[in-house]
């Protein structure tokens, strides 16, 4: 088992960071949760070619 890392004083910096410059921060989590919902949009149409494309190799496999 491994000893763990205390990184408390580490946490303190960022988050002090984060509070003294929050336009970064929030522009990052914004831009991510964006892409999570269009990616979340976008799923079914890439589940349906993945299975068009699954089915055409087995086609051409057998």
């Amino acid at each position: 088992m491994e000893d763990w890392l205390d990184v408390t004083e580490q946490y303190k910096t960022i988050l002090a960071d984060m509070k003294e410059n929050e336009f970064p921060y929030r522009l990052a989590a914004n831009t991510l949760s964006t892409v999570m919902t269009r990616r979340k949009a976008h799923e079914p149409f890439r589940q349906k070619t993945l299975s068009i494309l699954r089915m055409a190799h087995q086609k051409i496999k057998n």
